[in-house]
């Protein structure tokens, strides 16, 4: 919404994030949120397809051996990691200023590629489960693609973020405040990226 929005309510209104008129802006912080529901949507339906695998007489129509667990990584993957960080995406969007509109729907673009890269990976019965605290994934090429490339599109969305994030002002207000928590997550997400990078790095070879 636009700073010249306001609702009848002065509470609301005043831990109310303002954001920038931008167009743009609007339509990719939608992107994110359609992300966002569409992978709770196909988690639910993941759930639907779980359950039934476990259910006498259904369980012998699925043709997927272990269809259980891969599909359970499927759903926790989508259900805690595509729906909060698409939900991080809208709130760092909306609070972006009206510049590299590009690179904001690059990132939308990988995180939705890798997103139905994931959750078709489950179907080609392959990979091995590995439960993982968090995030769990398939030990699958495809899969370890998918998740890939999600991670890219989180990466790009972040440094935009960083970069072009409307700036939190010199004066106290509850405006401002939204703003610098928005930062400092964008700030958390980063240092979360490097230390993941150093993880990888840091891995013994066998």
């Amino acid at each position: 919404m636009s700073s010249e929005q306001t609702t009848d309510n002065p509470m609301i209104d005043q831990y109310r994030l303002m954001v920038p008129g931008d167009h743009q802006n609007t339509r990719l912080a939608s992107g994110w949120i359609f992300l966002a529901v569409g992978s709770m949507a196909i988690a639910g339906i993941l759930t639907i397809l779980i359950a039934s695998s476990r259910t006498p007489y259904i369980q012998d129509i699925i043709p997927w051996v272990g269809f259980f667990h891969t599909a359970l990584v499927v759903h926790v993957d989508l259900t805690v990691l595509t729906w909060f960080l698409a939900y991080a995406g809208m709130f760092w969007t909306l609070n972006s200023v009206n510049r590299a509109h590009a690179m904001g729907w690059l990132a939308l673009a990988l995180a939705v590629l890798g997103t139905l890269v994931m959750v078709a990976s489950p179907f080609r019965e392959a990979g091995t489960p590995s439960m993982n605290n968090y995030v769990p994934v398939l030990i699958d090429p495809v899969f370890l693609s998918g998740l890939f490339v999600f991670g890219l599109g989180f990466a790009v969305l972040v440094l935009r973020g960083l970069l072009f994030s409307t700036p939190v002002g010199i004066t106290i207000s509850a405006d401002g405040a939204i703003r610098f928590a928005l930062y400092t997550a964008l700030l958390t997400a980063l240092i979360s990226i490097l230390a993941l990078i150093a993880s990888y790095v840091g891995m013994p070879e066998h």
